[in-house]
């Protein structure tokens, strides 16, 4: 625009639609076009277009603009800010969670016995007459995606300010702000209500006709894959760097960020109620410290001290370097958890009821939190805990090399590097165990690598 200021505009336009399969051998329980009586939707069954057998609809709108600005507003200072949107390319066959293992070409059935009875199902003696036919097939897993055509959106923006110190020092201070929107994420999209009975006797939907056969199969959970799951991060960052002169350079970096989300991986209790699961994500790291710098030691021929040293005096002692890594962070969000499933809605996620304060002055591996704070929530109730609640000990680590090059010959040089890392010995904590009903219940068993020391030589010819 002039001297001072530049912009960087830009669009882009993407057409992801969803993968199809070669021979039509899908189907999606359809939860979205009839909530109150979901079916069971074979490909090409509403047409033989990308929607019609991908069982999904097609995202048409995904323009993707770009700004950037930067402004000069001294010799010294620069202004700078971006925005942009962007688009995550997801593929949904191949196997784990996909529609491809819905009836009417694939069934996935599960079988259970009583714990109480002998054993009724023996491997030698293979399955039952008929058990692995449409006709007799129970308990069966369906899969079910959201038709909806959207694709994960990420909003990304910033602004920050450079500035130039003396002595060679850059400092950049800035504002880092990221919201992800439609999400894909995993939930039981055919729940049951926490009340006494059979779980699969419980559920919303009993049972489906099996489009082609005729075959009615009772049903177990429905895996959901939800289009609607958000993560939004706000962050300052913060970093100095010096560049190489007088035998000196050093970058160091801080983030002070918070990240909220809905559908990351630690678990859904309530599956009714998204909006309780909203919760810092398990990657929210709210300080974050790295620095590294190179330092030149000031021994030896041509440095400031021992320019006059023999030979074999400067071999030993002189042409010296240190090259610190620090890296210090606070730790991550844990969920805690209830042993079983007293709410007996067979999601696996049962949390307990919070009944006191859980943050202790001064934990320890024996009690990293106050376990006397939680109980297991009653039988066929939820509890109340909020998700990742709890946090995970923090980091303190620091790396150091030592390290000297020296010239044997015109045409070889060699190095000599002496590298500890976690120089201090200093114990990185694992995670507490966030079970309850678990023995170890509060208690960290598990740390980092203790101090590693390496020496090691390099002849370069």
């Amino acid at each position: 625009m002039n001297s001072r200021l530049t912009l960087n505009i830009g669009l882009r336009y993407e057409l992801d639609p969803p993968a199809v399969q070669k021979n039509n051998t899908i189907s999606n329980f359809d939860l979205d076009s009839n909530p109150g009586r979901p079916v069971l939707v074979p490909a090409g069954a509403e047409g033989g277009g990308i929607a019609g057998r991908a069982l999904q609809n097609v995202d048409y709108k995904q323009f993707a603009p770009r700004f950037g600005l930067a402004y000069s507003l001294n010799s010294k200072t620069v202004i700078r800010a971006g925005a942009g949107i962007f688009y995550s390319n997801m593929i949904t066959e191949g196997g784990m969670q996909s529609l491809e293992i819905n009836p009417p070409n694939n069934i996935r059935t599960v079988f259970t016995t009583n714990k109480a009875l002998p054993p009724s199902l023996i491997l030698s003696n293979g399955f039952a007459a008929n058990a692995l036919t449409l006709a007799n097939a129970s308990n069966v897993q369906l899969i079910s995606y959201d038709r909806r055509g959207i694709t994960p959106t990420d909003y990304q923006w910033n602004l920050n300010v450079q500035r130039q110190l003396p002595g060679g020092v850059l400092l950049e201070v800035g504002y880092y702000g990221n919201k992800l929107d439609h999400m894909w994420r995993q939930i039981d999209g055919n729940p049951a209500p926490p009340e006494p009975g059979n779980i699969n006797s419980n559920r919303l939907y009993t049972s489906t006709v099996v489009p082609g056969t005729g075959d009615s199969i009772t049903l177990a959970n429905a895996v959901r894959i939800q289009k609607d799951g958000w993560s939004a991060y706000n962050g300052l960052q913060a970093k100095i760097e010096k560049r190489y002169a007088n035998g000196i350079t050093f970058i160091a970096s801080y983030a002070y960020s918070k990240t909220l989300a809905l559908g990351d991986t630690s678990g859904v209790q309530n599956q009714l109620n998204w909006m309780a699961e909203k919760a810092p994500s398990v990657q929210d790291m709210r300080q974050h410290l790295v620095g590294s710098a190179v330092y030149q030691l000031p021994f030896g021929h041509g440095r400031r001290f021992g320019s006059g040293w023999n030979r074999a005096s400067n071999a030993i002692f002189g042409g010296w370097s240190v090259a610190p890594i620090l890296t210090i962070s606070s730790g991550l969000p844990l969920n805690i958890t209830v042993n079983g499933n007293p709410s007996n809605t067979g999601s696996g996620v049962d949390r307990p009821n919070v009944v006191g304060p859980w943050q202790l002055a001064n934990p320890s591996v024996a009690e990293w939190f106050n376990t006397t704070a939680f109980v297991a929530n009653a039988p066929y109730t939820y509890g109340n805990a909020g998700r990742n609640i709890v946090r995970a000990p923090g980091l303190v680590n620091l790396d150091l090399a030592l390290h000297k090059s020296f010239r044997i010959t015109e045409r070889v040089t060699a190095q000599i590097r002496a590298e500890s890392f976690n120089a201090t010995n200093t114990p990185a904590l694992g995670a507490p165990n966030t079970v309850l009903g678990n023995g170890l219940f509060g208690q960290i068993t598990s740390a980092g690598s203790a101090r590693d020391n390496q020496l090691g030589v390099k002849v370069v010819f």
